[in-house]
């Protein structure tokens, strides 16, 4: 995809540039919506935080689109020990700290295992600041789908923007 550079900034105003795609922007929202990564949206991340939500004129998943999210917590983040502590993350693909996958759960009522989201993950460390770029479509989200088509979207949507998204490093 055709990309652009996003100047972003973290909670204490310093600069962070992104090479984002042409088609999308970015919309400061404050708003920590995605369901998976729950040990680091409510560890020590969550509180020196700004949110970044993807809008995209023909495409819009409310709750399910894929959200940039800058911390300058001083906490380390290690994408190996962030998996290690979810044992029920299933990973298609991991390429460093860009991972896709899904969490499976048990459905008592079926008595059977479920796919409890599908997502993508991608982390990076630039100076003080934690940039995770993810986006999540949980069972929870989809119960009312007429299909999976629109799930299918969705996912393909999210996992084509994040992996189109990158740091943009200074020469």
């Amino acid at each position: 995809m055709p990309t652009k550079v996003a100047e972003l900034m973290n909670n204490m105003g310093e600069q962070i540039f992104l090479n984002i795609p042409t088609e999308i922007e970015l919309r400061e929202s404050g708003d920590l919506k995605n369901e998976v990564f729950g040990d680091i949206k409510i560890g020590t991340f969550k509180d020196k935080s700004v949110i970044y939500d993807v809008d995209h004129k023909e495409n819009d998943y409310g709750l399910k689109q894929l959200t940039i999210w800058i911390s300058s917590d001083s906490s380390a983040f290690s994408m190996d020990r962030y998996l290690a502590d979810q044992p029920n993350l299933k990973l298609f693909r991991r390429d460093g700290n860009n991972v896709v996958g899904y969490n499976v759960g048990y459905d008592g009522r079926e008595d059977r295992a479920v796919v409890q989201s599908y997502f993508c993950l991608k982390y990076y460390k630039v100076e003080t600041s934690h940039i995770f770029i993810y986006g999540d479509v949980s069972r929870s989200q989809m119960k009312n789908a007429p299909n999976l088509e629109e799930m299918n979207k969705i996912l393909n949507f999210n996992y084509n923007i994040s992996q189109n998204i990158s740091v943009k490093v200074n020469n």
